[in-house]
């Protein structure tokens, strides 16, 4: 072979660029397919356009139509489901007594921890879920008196978060007992009940 016989450094060149070639060559033949299935998986064209599948068409949907379709519909029933549970004031991890204890320490409430006692009323087509709630003491009074208003703020604040509950009992005591036209120091004692009416199915 007289390409080998006078063999210098030019025929090495040579060479070592041909197998080069044929080995560069080769790797980018396999790039170019894996960038063809990628571009039929996303839908694109030869010039990097994403062409949509025909309307109803699922067997012509590309791979990332697919997912695409998928996640919005998903994303679709998601929001749909936060603006229902938003307009009713509770979300789906937090339980009526969750959210009762939220409403008692609110800034214009500042109440504080209360004792809520659960109680379950089946009806004909429904049932009452009924929560009594009393402030319990803060180890200092056993009987703990708020004025008018903070007790009205925590019953407006219950109803006005949310529209699945009401407040369908109240009972306030003085706390004290004033002569006659002496002012009043309008503390009181209270506790009162809130019903979530839930359809049986």
């Amino acid at each position: 072979m007289s390409f080998f016989k006078d063999f210098n450094l030019a025929r090495l060149i040579i060479l070592v660029s041909l197998v080069g070639a044929g080995v560069f060559g080769y790797l980018a033949y396999g790039r170019y397919q894996r960038v063809l299935d990628y571009r039929e998986r996303l839908g694109l064209n030869s010039d990097g356009v994403f062409v949509p599948a025909e309307e109803g068409r699922p067997e012509t949907m590309s791979w990332i139509e697919k997912k695409v379709r998928s996640i919005q519909g998903l994303g679709h029933d998601y929001a749909e489901k936060n603006r229902q549970l938003a307009g009713e004031g509770l979300n789906g991890e937090e339980s009526p007594m969750t959210y009762i204890r939220s409403q008692a320490v609110k800034e214009n409430v500042s109440m504080g921890s209360v004792s809520i006692n659960p109680d379950t009323r089946p009806q004909r087509g429904y049932t009452d879920h009924i929560y009594t709630i009393v402030p319990e003491s803060d180890g200092r009074n056993n009987k703990p008196t708020f004025e008018r208003t903070k007790i009205a703020n925590f019953l407006f604040s219950l109803e006005n978060g949310s529209s699945r509950v009401k407040v369908t009992a109240l009972e306030m005591r003085s706390a004290g007992k004033p002569d006659f036209e002496q002012y009043h120091n309008d503390l009181w004692q209270f506790n009162c009940k809130l019903t979530e009416r839930v359809k049986q199915e």
